[in-house]
């Protein structure tokens, strides 16, 4: 069956449905609304989970947790989403066997009629492994099942931003109608995992429909497999040990020996030694049609022809950044540093956006994002516009952007009051640094010396001038 998600435009456009109307200003403010809908939607089965049920909580609490007595304050931050997840859809409560959402869902008289749909789409929900294979940065994601192949169209500007193609998921979909989004994320694998994954979940699930002949695979996962998978694949997999050669295109894998050499390379300290028959590979791959083959299968296509590939970049580097790309980190080393060592010619290389945005701490970068959005929120809207509070925002979302490793976030405040702080110099409010200190309860040199490093990161001009232009 074809691919919903190919098919064209009914607009005579000819160009794909998700690439042209669906993502006209108009369209894609709806799609945008649904997700704030389900996002307040998500709050309130939150706080009926943990203080309607408070009772039931506590149970869980050391349930999950295998402790006899735990408290919500106990639980680190990055462990309390995990849990929740858990909570509300794959936990039974004891006195009626239902989830908490079923429960919350059955007393659904004060929702609206959005809400009770969204409710309904959610019940069925499980968690399961899926994987990047294409995308339109600060739009949509395409994700697809490992084991089945049924793809999803995921629609959510942050995560396709950031996402590396190819990428893993283990998380929950839930539909917003003719799209989906992931309520939670427990973890991203690079894709070198993937059939680790696939072999995983295909022999867990022969094994139990041994015993159950007419169980499905989906039934499977829903009734059995979801409640434990984060745990079952976060022991069965290493992502640490994944050679980024398993992630090697099927056009590629006759030069195994040389990615061999260059994963060796490039991802470990010391120089190995090179491949018999090296100069001929090389010379094979840059006269062949290997590397416009590669282009080619690259989700978002990187439109530039092998003549204008090679003015910009030597064939290792290129090599290379597709093995970045594919194994979702950065080369341990520079490489003009080893270019240098292998006697190889250096030529200028452009910064590939792939490269910047290849995370896979993709839940760890949105906590930190709602963080600190919450923060600035909360003590910005009684003295702000939402256009500068948005900004502000903007401002905290491009720093998250741009940086290796996530600032420390153990006193949120101090990260909030040097957002505020930033968009008061570069759109001359009349707050002054002690104003804002005494507003997040911080002192003013906490403030001073996290907005230098925010500034010393991004173009704060550059974001004023996007968000209000002359």
């Amino acid at each position: 069956m074809l691919n919903p998600y190919k098919r064209k435009c009914s607009c005579g456009s000819k160009k794909r449905y998700i690439d042209c109307c669906f993502i006209t200003p108009k369209a894609w403010k709806k799609v945008l609304e649904r997700q704030k809908t389900a996002t307040s939607l998500r709050w309130k089965v939150i706080d009926y989970a943990t203080s309607t049920l408070s009772e039931e909580t506590e149970e869980a609490l050391s349930v999950y947790f295998q402790k006899s007595v735990i408290t919500p304050a106990e639980i680190p931050d990055e462990q309390m989403g995990a849990f929740l997840d858990w909570y509300i859809h794959d936990y039974r409560l004891p006195d009626s066997d239902m989830s908490v959402l079923e429960l919350f869902f059955e007393e659904r008289s004060q929702l609206k009629d959005i809400e009770r749909f969204l409710t309904a789409g959610w019940l069925p929900s499980y968690n399961n492994c899926y994987q990047v294979v294409d995308l339109k940065p600060n739009y949509w994601l395409i994700v697809r099942d490992v084991v089945t192949g049924e793809d999803f169209l995921v629609a959510n500007p942050e995560l396709s931003e950031m996402t590396p193609p190819y990428s893993i998921f283990l998380g929950r979909l839930q539909p917003l109608g003719e799209v989906f989004e992931f309520d939670f994320i427990h973890q991203t694998l690079p894709p070198t995992a993937s059939e680790l994954i696939k072999n995983l979940l295909t022999s867990t699930y022969n094994d139990r429909s041994a015993e159950h002949h007419d169980l499905s695979y989906r039934n499977y996962l829903e009734r059995f497999l979801s409640p434990i998978l984060p745990r079952l694949v976060a022991n069965y997999v290493d992502a640490n040990s994944l050679s980024p050669s398993a992630a090697l295109h099927d056009d590629l894998k006759p030069y195994q020996n040389l990615f061999s050499w260059i994963c060796a390379t490039f991802y470990n300290e010391d120089i190995t030694k090179k491949p018999n028959g090296l100069a001929k590979m090389l010379q094979h791959i840059k006269d062949g049609s290997e590397l416009n083959q590669l282009f080619d299968s690259w989700p978002g296509q990187l439109n530039l022809t092998k003549d204008e590939l090679l003015k910009n970049l030597s064939w290792l580097e290129f090599i290379d950044a597709c093995l970045v790309l594919h194994y979702g980190k950065q080369p341990a080393y520079d490489f003009a540093k080893k270019a240098n060592l292998l006697g190889l010619k250096q030529t200028s290389l452009p910064t590939l956006k792939p490269l910047s945005v290849s995370r896979t701490r993709i839940n760890e970068e949105s906590q930190a994002l709602e963080t600190i959005s919450s923060l600035l929120h909360t003590h910005m809207k009684s003295r702000y516009p939402e256009k500068q509070i948005e900004t502000a925002i903007l401002i905290w979302q491009h720093y998250l952007g741009q940086v290796n490793d996530l600032p420390d976030l153990r006193k949120p405040t101090t990260w909030a009051g040097a957002v505020e702080y930033c968009l008061s110099k570069i759109l001359s409010l009349p707050f002054t640094q002690r104003e804002i200190a005494n507003e997040y309860a911080v002192s003013s040199a906490s403030i001073s010396r996290l907005a230098k490093i925010i500034a010393s990161k991004i173009d704060l001009a550059t974001i004023a001038k996007s968000s209000y232009p002359i």
